[in-house]
């Protein structure tokens, strides 16, 4: 049987935001808690965090019953870098994976399921969310895209190694920008933080 597999980003340095963005506070939990804990509601396995610049601390503060630390120590090749280290470590029987990012703790696990479901219904190989025409994230990725991410050459970015599918995206507009907010400094913490504690 085919499984959707979840893939976490969180390798880089969070030079800006002076800590690891995985171990910041959300809710009473943290930041990477609450990603996985989304994709876990959305039934996604295996899930996969990628980790790198600051493994050992996130390693020693978290434990995810419910997923995979992968190391990368390779982070400041990117995020790209990251996403061939998840891919890498996909069973077989994986067709598809939502990449997702640490830093997008608001993303409701409802979208995480509308990406599985088109994908299932179209066999796009990629299937993305957009507000007002910009894509987001999390994205998925179909198996199809697994062999070109794991042939990249070092210095692509995600966006060269996707591509050659372009042509091929589903894009799923959605109803507000969420999918666009992530958290690079103290000051975008505080500011969108107390926007979805009012949404929430």
């Amino acid at each position: 049987m085919s499984r959707t597999a979840g893939i976490v980003l969180a390798a880089g340095e969070s030079r800006r935001m002076g800590r690891p963005k995985a171990l910041l506070p959300w809710h009473g939990s943290t930041f990477v808690e609450t990603v996985v804990a989304g994709l876990v509601e959305a039934e996604l396995d295996p899930i996969l965090v990628v980790i790198g610049a600051h493994a050992v601390e996130t390693r020693g503060a978290v434990t995810l019953s419910c997923a995979e630390w992968i190391d990368n120590p390779d982070w400041t090749t990117g995020q790209a870098g990251s996403l061939r280290r998840g891919v890498a470590r996909l069973p077989p029987d994986v067709t598809a994976a939502v990449v997702a990012l640490v830093d997008q703790p608001q993303i409701d696990s409802a979208l995480v399921q509308l990406l599985v479901s088109v994908r299932r219904e179209s066999g796009a190989p990629v299937v993305r969310p957009t507000w007002n025409g910009r894509g987001g994230h999390p994205i998925l990725i179909g198996a199809e895209v697994f062999g070109r991410i794991l042939g990249a050459g070092p210095d692509e970015t995600t966006f060269q190694v996707l591509a050659p599918f372009r042509g091929d995206y589903i894009d799923i507009p959605v109803e507000d920008d969420s999918i666009l907010i992530d958290f690079d400094t103290p000051e975008d913490l505080s500011g969108s933080a107390a926007r979805f504690d009012k949404q929430s």
